[in-house]
């Protein structure tokens, strides 16, 4: 294999590692934000996926981008922030 070949797949290990980081912390972030503002929530294995039951609604989020899907309206946004407003709305 080439010098670029051999270059890459040193780094491979490190890539990999970076990445189970990044999802171990960011689902950690997002347990103590649920645990904190007592949000029931089921983690869906160590994927970072997380699943949020409302009244009458389930959302979905997902820890590592921060996207959460709204499942029965579709409704679709990124943040702490504007999921907490989306559960505040759909409580009544």
């Amino acid at each position: 294999m080439g010098d670029m070949g051999d270059y890459w797949n040193d780094l491979k290990p490190h890539f990999k590692e970076k990445r189970r980081n990044h999802v171990s912390n960011s689902i950690v972030s997002a347990e103590n934000f649920f645990k904190k503002r007592l949000i029931e929530y089921r983690l869906l294995e160590d994927t970072g996926q997380f699943q949020i039951k409302l009244q009458n609604e389930t959302v979905d989020y997902w820890a590592t981008t921060g996207t959460w899907i709204a499942r029965k309206t579709k409704k679709r946004s990124r943040g702490f922030r504007s999921l907490i407003r989306y559960m505040e709305e759909n409580e009544e």
